[in-house]
């Protein structure tokens, strides 16, 4: 593109010449990806290639405010600075994306600026001008600024269209500039991409013609129309980084309900979906999407199902219009490459003006690509800016962020062209190459002006070696021969039967993945599919039998064919003269200029050799060979074994030159036989022969396609076409066919395919060994429909785009299935004529080589083992770990750099290892050893590797208001980013052609990955040698997804049993004495050390290199957690601990040393949540009264004030509340003793950072104490005092220096702040308070408390602690080192606490926790940070809670920008997921009750619903069915059915909820004067609410119409039609959707009187907005607007009562039959009275019909009475009910007296007739509601029980009182509920659980049940348990007792 571009304007060359001898210098500022660079990268290629002239540029700096773009531009760009706020750059010093304060360099040659569009765009609806305050207007300011004091000669600048450019332009003009503005259109300029943006351009001299030129260069001269289609820039399927972005997709929307909650109303778009499917004859139907109301959507099986069913209705909707609409001109969109930009409404255009076009990108457009079925990715929309995508690197940018890079992006070849021709015309105003004066000195006369960035960025040039030294030890390598024609001998049999079952099998499995779902096969077309994307189309599936023939990893088979086939071919004994003959002998008719252009294609494609790029997996194995010129592929079908021969066409050829279709099509083909490389070629001659055949109608007429998908135009409506077609080939033409095309072909309208025209031939005994032949249409993805034609060919699969399916024939263009009778003459084109030639053969290795040449290709890799040096002087270098030499040609690709050696950048790393690919293929594995760790020796002097490892900046503080900030600090951040500039590459390539031989190095930095790793390791507190180690693997593929395994906690069942506790009056259990083993072992000193390591890795992904570098230290931690389950005697075994322990502890305590600014004491310090220091204190006192005399208790603040250190010393257990952390009172006693600055009441980061200077200033406090008396220790407190106000100034960074306008006005605000105070007193201080309603704020006066240090609260002023220190009072408890820290329930806590219990020291730690969070490795590591230990780097991908998010919240801008960076693969966080699983391992331990022996019965009991039961729960089934589950609790209703699900279902929260309860209870209204006593009165009160709703809802639409006709009159007329007419128009014509709701509104319009206009009376009107009419009459016509919306949503709301009364009364009357069945009559097949068993009932709309016509119906998606028109409802097969299955009532039984439901019912005669009177039960119910129902029956049916509810204290005494054999024989629990987790209820011995367990995860399911049995199976317990399960049959019980136990009822 950029070449075409620069051959339009030869006077650029007179630039090159121009400005030789110095480079361009150019800056860009939020230019978002950085194009103009691209472009000028690309510009100056083509210079170079077209006039032989060099024209450098340099980039001067960068500017740009978000974090993830700023990563993007250094990562990709790496300007030598990058600014982060655009408004700074008018100072003399602005702050980059490191943090760091630099120069602002000027002297620029151009400016190229994109400033923010925000304000003007027509997305926003609050707009501003360039003056108006807002983003768009500062940074125009800002980049105005910059401009003034620079005066570049060159701005060009772009922005939205409604931007204001006469305004922009008139700035430059006052600043004496001349400018001039554009509008263009990126499809313009060579990218197929509507895109409309405004350029201007503008030069520093005043009034010059210059920006004229400019506007007529690039408007007209430079101007060139797209020629590539869209597909071009589109990424294949099967790519990588399309999988990447789709998992990412759905990631980054989280769960379907959360992607789908809270988005627009659908039924504020609805009625303009109906009225464009009513006006355009489109019909109701839903082809695409098969979306149903209110969640479910089923796209077809190539289409994004995960993305699909995260969008709403509005956007499924609007898929199955577009489809409709395309379809009635003949053109199937899923085959087409279509752009539908979903984001728009229906009636505006939403997809592509014309195939291959993309409409215009924006941020927050949702980019629909019909033949993928899925939207537009990220790094496509880049592409479609023109961006090299290939040599971009991305990292974790979510698909959002790359939408808006795109979105916000400047087009390259647009910015090209503007760039080109703004230095064409403004050579003059460019200095000459040896002009030394900068542009400010020439401007503006100042010397000081001249910043240029080499000030900033001094790099030593001698400090880094020569690109040849970067890789040392190429000459230790061992050297072995190269053989690139070497095959391995395998039986292609083997080969094939390894690619079958590696194969394809299902589109979700891309290229490199194995689905574990059920696989399934289509009988008639042979498509494969996986269960979960089966089903649309539906096909003739049947299990595909894989265990027989098990499946290979596509790696294991890629590996072996690598190994097999040559890397390099060629084809031999091709010449103008064999083709000639063959063309003559065959008597083959080429007209003469086509046959020369396809013979040179063909000389050209078999005169180089062809080299081996990749292996493609898809639906059969394919192996791509390339050369510059063609392109060689093997097919691996085991019917079909062949080579194809593709010739590429000149890319000087035109885009519509007849070759380049010729060449669509192979040139030559090998058939193998028996081997690889035998066979015979045969060339396809392109003669395009036509023959007459006959196509003849059989079999049946079935509904066409455009029927199928519901078109109401009568061309569509009743259109049928030939179940069978039978085509005659004239018998003299045969031969000129490949395969004989006749017989009778069958059509699969099951099987999909474009325009569902598939047929298939009825296979015959010939041809039972061939592939299948088929007849379908084969659309061009971006051609004329209108020449699209059917085929014949053997592969139905969807091909990619540069793809093309091999044909045998092609049918005209114009015919279509049809229903005409008889044969029909087609004409039929044979595109080719396949000759055999045995000439020409397949050879391996290089063509125009000598083998003797051959023979010196080698390479070299390691021997053995590799000794890496790691000091720090080893990481200047990579150390070689394979050189490969070659013999090459001249004709070399581009990739090899002449007589040089070049490094290979990141950016180019795709494109040069693909092109290298058939040279490393086969030896990048090096040596398999390395991917074991290899170790390193560490030197003794090694210290902290600067270069690898730059020390991040000083973290300070900056206060905005009152929000604090943490910023770096500027100055060493300057440092940190030139050390990271300069940081030296993990993986260094290089290349050089000398000589004819090629040569190429790859070299791994082992040591600077060691030194990244190491400085990663904390080294405090830890006095142990780190140890090194590496490992590399030469096979990796990055994953996609990695399936973390969840973590695991081990028991300690195997431990031996401890002796009992010497002090202990009570006995511990067997399984606590295994636990208290542990523990003592946990404790001992000698106990093996914990592992801690660091990874840093490196990849190079094109070679299949991933190189991981580890630092691993020994850390000894003496503790763990206990997580026990709750019941199982923690505290106990505790104190056990503390008690066996103590001879040691107090051995070690009186041996130790004093500890520096630590008061070490023997005392074990427990903190405990609140309510259960009473509790520690007494069980220390019950088991070891003797042991525990010393127990201190501290459960608040003030008990603090009269502890004492001596008291703290004597102690043997001090038990603390840990709410004690975070109470303001402790904390002013711990900052006014520690006397280091105060603490800031909310927590958080900057909280974390004043305790650590309070904890270290609280250290030389106690130091003082002991060592210099108190007298001094209150003198510094005193001193700390009286400077707190000079700490805090060191603690925040100075604000930046205000200047000018800025500084009047702060100092403005200042005087006024002063005016307005009154003279205050010296001990009150003023604060303004928030505004009262009045809108005056008042002020509040505070005065001042008392100092802490005034009170002397610690004695430190009198005699008794000036004698002895140790009775000081008050000591805060991190003055204390601890022999033990214990933390009873650490999960609570949070915040402050968490970061004050963290930092207290002790030598050993214990956590107790029943439920320690393990969901995440997050989650883990706030475990080890109780026990002081480092489990790895914080890392922005290791979890979602709410401890990270927070962490996320609190980080710098630069950390931001950082993160996005460096970012780590799925394997890396793998790896750290098992070091996880380790550190869990090694310190936790968690153990439940061993009761195995305890004997136990499971029984489920089977309920079966009656009638009335049934019917209520079946109704609400199918309705949630319908939703697919995913309805939630909603506040505002709109149907009956919604309104039941909030009301009748109480506080159901989901779908599944409420369907669990309708099992145990037909009604769960809990209100007193409940009047549904029994079921059968359950439904005749739902039959009489919904016709009082019904009227209700009447009531109110009548209303709301008589309102629409008043607001009609008072508005008046006006030139449109308004909604409100519309929506009366259109129901009083179309109806809405339903007979009888339809005569209800109708008659409901009548009544209200709204006017019936005609429908020409809109015709004459003028088009357009009425401009004229006021504000006061605009806000009436948008409240009418909305109010109509509210009569649609009653109208609809309406309908679906109507429906729901409906089918309730149709159901009740079928269970009311008693000898006289009701008649039912069928309107699909006119029958009037149907059999009960045929009886069908759709709950969608309650109509009914006998079975068959209804399923038929259904299968259509429609109701039995859509053919009359009755009723629109769309219906699927699961809203069907059979009669059969409604049962009959029992007036008897349900009819009679009060009742409960049949399931507790049960439950009733269990407990009363079943089970002993002298057994207890305990009852487990999930839900509050259903709890009151149970307590209601239990009552009623005088069964004494107790409840557990009201006060902790109520629900423990209840507790106890049944535990002691109360009266009552039942106990309800809620099976969720916490309260009665752990309690004794061994009295009881029956557990009954009236309805399965509804639980998020099985791991909670697992808990929650194990906890309720272990109430009543536990220790104590002496009776048989009995567990009995209650599940009511074909409900929701059912399927979730199936699922969680995976039992089958």
């Amino acid at each position: 593109m950029f070449s075409d571009l620069v051959s339009h304007i030869p006077q650029i060359k007179s630039i090159a010449e121009h400005v030789k001898g110095r480079k361009l210098r150019v800056a860009t500022m939020c230019s978002g990806t950085e194009s103009p660079l691209l472009a000028l990268e690309l510009i100056c290629q083509s210079i170079k290639e077209r006039h032989d002239i060099v024209l450098e540029f340099e980039h001067v700096f960068s500017c740009e405010i978000e974090p993830f773009k700023q990563a993007y531009i250094e990562r990709n760009f790496k300007p030598p600075v990058l600014f982060r706020d655009v408004c700074e750059l008018g100072d003399l010093e602005a702050t980059t994306a490191y943090g760091a304060l630099a120069p602002v360099p000027g002297d620029v040659d151009l400016l190229v600026a994109g400033t923010s569009c925000v304000d003007y765009s027509n997305l926003n609806n609050e707009k501003k001008g360039i003056d108006g305050g807002g983003e768009s207007g500062r940074t125009f300011h800002g980049m105005m600024s910059w401009v003034i004091n620079h005066r570049p000669p060159l701005v060009i600048l772009e922005n939205v269209c409604s931007a204001p450019w006469p305004r922009v332009k008139d700035y430059f003009t006052r600043q004496n500039y001349s400018a001039e503005f554009i509008r263009v259109d990126t499809k313009q300029y060579y990218i197929p991409h509507t895109r409309m943006r405004v350029y201007l351009l503008a030069v520093d001299k005043q009034s010059s013609n210059m920006p004229a030129d400019w506007k007529d260069w690039v408007t007209s001269k430079l101007k060139r129309p797209a020629s590539s289609t869209l597909d071009a820039f589109l990424l294949p399927s099967d790519d990588m980084r399309i999988h990447q972005a789709r998992e990412k997709l759905v990631q980054d929307s989280g769960s379907v309900s959360d992607s789908r909650a809270g988005r627009i109303d659908w039924t504020r778009c609805e009625s303009r979906h109906a009225r464009a499917r009513l006006e355009e004859a489109l019909g109701p139907k839903r082809p695409l999407t098969n979306w149903e109301e209110g969640g479910a959507c089923r796209m077809p099986d190539f289409a994004w199902q995960d993305w699909g069913v995260r969008q709403v209705e509005r956007v499924w909707d609007l898929m199955d219009i577009n489809l409709l609409r395309s379809a009635k001109i003949g053109v199937d969109p899923s085959y087409k490459t279509l752009v539908w930009n979903l984001s728009q409404n229906v009636d505006r255009s939403t997809g592509s003006s014309k195939t291959g076009i993309c409409p215009c990108l924006t941020p927050s457009m949702i980019p629909y690509v019909t033949n993928r079925g899925g939207p537009m990715v990220g790094v496509e929309a880049l592409a479609m800016q023109g961006l090299p995508v290939d040599k971009l690197l991305l990292t974790r940018e979510s698909q959002d962020e790359l939408a808006d890079l795109a979105g916000n992006a400047m087009s390259s070849t647009v910015v090209g062209a503007c760039i080109l021709a703004a230095l064409v015309v403004g050579k003059k105003l460019l200095k000459a190459g040896d002009d030394t004066e900068t542009y400010e000195m020439k401007k503006l006369g100042e010397v000081h002006a001249d910043v240029r960035d080499e000030d900033f960025m001094d790099v030593d040039p001698a400090s880094t070696p020569s690109i040849e030294d970067r890789i040392c030890g190429v000459g230790e390598l061992a050297a072995r021969p190269l053989n690139l024609s070497a095959t391995k001998t395998v039986s292609v049999k083997a080969v094939l039967e390894h690619a079958t079952r590696s194969v394809r099998l299902c589109l979700c499995e891309g290229r490199k993945d194995i689905t574990t779902r059920e696989l399934l096969r289509c009988k008639d077309c042979g498509s494969s599919s996986c269960k979960k994307c089966a089903g649309r189309p539906e096909h003739n599936f049947e299990p595909l039998d894989v265990q027989t023939i098990s499946r290979l990893p596509p790696g294991t088979f890629v590996r072996e064919l690598k190994s097999i086939l040559p890397m390099c071919l060629s084809i031999t004994s091709v010449t103008e003269e064999l083709l000639d003959d063959l063309k003559s002998t065959s008597k083959v008719s080429v007209p003469e200029k086509r046959w020369i252009s396809w013979r040179s294609a063909v000389l050209r494609a078999t005169s180089s050799e062809l080299r081996f790029v990749e292996p493609k997996r898809q639906e059969v194995w394919s192996a791509v060979y390339q050369s510059p010129s063609a392109s060689l592929e093997l097919y691996l079908d085991p019917k079909q074994t062949e080579w194809r021969l593709y010739a590429k066409p000149l890319e000087s050829e035109p885009a519509n030159a007849e070759i380049r279709r010729l060449l669509q099509l192979p040139v030559a083909r090998f058939k193998c036989e028996g081997d690889f490389l035998q066979g015979r070629w045969q060339f396809a001659f392109p003669n395009n022969s036509e023959v007459a055949i006959t196509i003849t109608g059989a079999g049946t007429l079935v509904p066409s396609w455009e029927s199928r998908l519901g078109l109401l135009d009568e061309e569509f409506k009743e259109g049928h076409v030939h179940s069978h077609l039978k085509i005659t080939v004239p018998s003299d033409k045969v031969h000129l066919f490949d395969r004989d095309i006749s017989g009778t072909y069958a059509l699969l309208d099951k099987c999909g395919t474009a325009c569902g025209g598939l047929h298939k031939r009825e296979t015959t005994l010939n041809d039972a060994e061939l592939l299948p032949l088929f007849m379908m249409l084969d659309p061009t993805r971006c051609g004329d429909p209108k020449e699209d034609a059917f085929v014949f060919t053997n592969t139905i699969r969807r091909y990619d785009y540069g793809e093309f399916r091999p044909i045998v024939c092609k049918l005209a263009a114009p015919w279509r299935q049809s229903d005409v009778q008889g044969g029909q003459s087609i004409m039929c084109r044979v595109p080719v004529l396949w000759v055999t030639s045995d000439v020409v053969s397949l050879k391996v290795g290089f063509c125009k080589f000598h083998p003797s040449q051959l023979s010196d290709a080698h390479f070299a890799v390691p021997r053995g083992s590799l000794e890496v040096g790691v000091n720090t002087e080893a990481c200047a270098r990579a150390v070689a770990l394979l050189s490969c030499s070659v013999p090459l040609l001249d004709d070399a690709g581009l990739e090899w750099p002449r007589e040089e050696w070049r490094e290979v950048d990141k950016l180019n790393e795709r494109a040069t290892f693909r092109s290298l690919a058939w040279l490393l293929e086969r030896i990048r594995h090096v040596d398999d050893n390395f991917n074991k760790w290899q170790t390193v020796d560490l030197p003794e002097d090694l210290s902290h590797c600067q270069r690898c490892a730059p020390t991040p900046p000083t973290i300070k503080w900056s206060k905005t208001g009152k929000k604090i900030v943490a910023i770096e600090d500027s100055q060493e951040a300057g440092q940190y980013e030139r050390d990271l500039k300069l940081r030296p590459s993990p993986f260094v390539t290089q290349l050089r052609l000398e000589q004819n031989v090629g040569v190429v190095k790859v070299g791994l930095n082992i040591a600077s990955l060691l030194h990244r790793a190491l400085s990663r390791l904390p080294s405090g507190n830890r006095s142990e040698q780190p140890s090194l180690s590496w490992r590399l693997d030469t096979d990796f593929a990055p994953a996609v997804k990695v399936q973390l395994p969840p973590f695991t906690l081990q028991s300690n069942r195997s431990d031996p049993e401890s002796n009992q506790p010497p002090n202990f009056k009570l006995d511990l259990r067997k399984e606590q004495l295994r636990s208290l083993t542990w523990m003592i072992q946990r404790e001992d000193i000698d106990a093996a050390p914990f592992i801690e390591e660091e990874i840093s890795e490196a990849i190079l992904e094109p070679l299949g290199w991933r190189s991981e570098g580890r630092a691993q230290r020994p850390v000894k931690v003496r503790g763990g957690v206990l997580a026990d389950q709750v019941g199982y005697g923690k505290t106990a075994i505790t104190l056990g601990l503390i008690d066996c322990s103590y001879g040691k502890v107090k051995n070690e305590f009186e041996s130790k040393d004093d500890i520096i600014g630590k008061v070490p004491v023997k005392a074990t310090l427990a903190i405990v949540p609140p309510h259960l220091t009473r509790q520690w204190a007494s069980e220390a006192r019950k088991f070891a009264p003797k042991r525990f005399k010393e127990v201190v208790i501290i459960s608040t603040a003030s008990q603090i004030n009269s502890l004492t250190i001596k008291r703290v010393q004597e102690a043997d257990l001090v038990i603390v509340a840990s709410n004690l952390f975070q109470s303001s009172v402790y904390l002013a006693n711990l900052e006014a003793f520690a006397a280091g600055g105060a603490l800031p009441s909310q927590d958080g980061r900057y909280f974390n950072a004043r305790l650590d200077i309070c904890l270290e200033a609280l250290r030389e406090q106690v130091e003082r104490l002991k060592k210099d008396g108190s007298a001094r220790v209150m003198k510094a407190i005193r001193e700390a005092r009286r400077r707190e106000e000079e700490l805090e100034t060191q603690f925040f960074v100075a604000p930046k220096r205000l200047k000018g306008k800025s500084y009047a006005l702060v100092a403005e605000k200042k005087d006024q702040g002063a005016k307005s105070r009154p003279g205050s007193k010296a001990h009150q201080e003023c604060f303004p308070a928030k505004p009262a309603p009045s809108g005056k704020t008042p002020e509040v006066v505070i005065t001042s408390q008392k100092r802490r240090e005034d009170t002397d609260p610690w004695h430190l002023e009198t005699v008794a602690v000036k004698r002895n220190w140790t009775e000081m009072h008050s000591p805060p408890l991190e003055t204390f080192h601890f022999a033990r820290v214990v933390v009873d329930e650490y999960t609570y806590l949070t915040g402050k606490v968490h970061s004050m219990v963290t930092k207290l020291t002790a030598d050993r730690r214990w956590v107790l926790s029943g439920t320690p969070p393990i969901h995440d490795f997050g989650a883990v590591k706030t475990i080890a940070a109780h026990l002081s230990l480092h489990l790895g780097i914080d890392d922005d991908g290791e979890g979602q809670s709410a401890m990270i998010k927070k962490r996320i919240r609190e980080q710098t801008k630069v950390e931001a920008f950082h993160s996005f960076r460096e970012v780590h693969t799925q394997e890396w966080h793998a790896h750290r997921h098992r070091l996880g699983q380790v550190f869990l391992d090694t310190f936790v331990r968690q153990n439940i009750a061993e009761i195995d022996e305890i004997s136990c019965s499971f029984e489920v009991q089977k309920v079966i619903l009656p009638a009335a039961e049934r019917a209520i729960y079946l109704e609400l089934e199918h309705h949630l069915r319908a939703l697919d589950m995913t309805i939630k609790r909603t506040k505002k209703t709109e149907s009956d059915r919604e309104k039941r699900l909030n009301n009748a279902l109480g506080d159901s929260k989901t779908a599944e909820e409420a369907l669990l309860k309708r099992c145990s209870h037909f009604d769960l209204d809990t209100s007193e004067d409940n009047t549904k006593e029994n079921a059968m009165k359950a439904c005749e009160i739902i039959v009489k609410d919904r016709t009082k709703q019904l009227d209700e809802c009447k009531e109110e639409l009548l209303e709301e119409l008589k309102k629409g006709v008043r607001r009609e009159k008072k508005i008046g007329k006006l030139n449109e039609e308004s909604m409100f007419q519309e929506y009366a128009r259109v129901t009083r014509l179309e109806g809405v959707g339903d007979q009888e709701a339809t005569e209800m509104v109708q008659s409901l319009l009548d009544e209200a009187e709204v006017p019936v206009l005609r429908a020409s009376y809109w015709k004459n009107k003028s088009k357009g907005k009425d401009e004229n009419i006021s504000n006061s009459t605009k806000d009436l016509v948008w409240d009418h607007r909305e109010q109509t919306h509210n009569i649609r949503k009653l109208t609809k709301e309406l309908v679906g009562r109507i429906r729901s009364r409906r089918y309730f009364t149709v159901v009740r009357d079928l269970q009311k039959q008693r000898e006289q069945p009701p008649k039912i009559s069928c309107p699909g097949c006119g029958r009037d009275e149907i059999l009960m068993e045929e009886v069908a009932v759709l709950s969608s709309c309650g109509h009914t019909g006998c079975m068959t016509c209804v399923r038929q119906s259904a299968d259509r998606e429609e109701c039995v009475y859509a053919a009359s028109g009755n009723c629109m409802a769309a219906a699927r097969v699961l809203n069907i009910v059979k009669g059969e299955t409604l049962g009959v009532d029992d007036e008897a039984r349900d009819g009679r007296g009060r009742h409960f439901g049949k399931k507790l019912e049960m439950v009733i005669d269990l407990i009363k007739n079943k089970i002993s009177k002298k057994e207890r039960a305990l009852i487990f119910v999930q839900f509050p509601d259903l709890m009151v129902k149970v307590a209601n029956a239990l009552k009623i049916h005088d069964i004494k029980f107790l409840e557990i509810r009201g006060s902790a204290t109520q629900k423990s005494k209840n507790l106890e009182k049944y535990q002691n054999d109360s009266k009552e024989r039942v106990l309800l629990l809620n099976v969720m509920d916490e309260s009665a987790s752990g309690a004794n209820l061994t009295s009881a011995n029956h557990a009954i659980f009236l309805s399965p367990l509804l639980a998020p995860t099985q791991e909670i399911y697992d808990a929650c049940e194990t906890q309720a049995v272990g109430r009543l199976r536990r220790y104590g317990q002496d009776k048989h348990v009995s567990i009995w399960a209650f599940l009511t049959l074909d409900t929701i019980d059912v399927e979730i007792y199936e699922q969680r136990t995976k039992n089958k009822i």
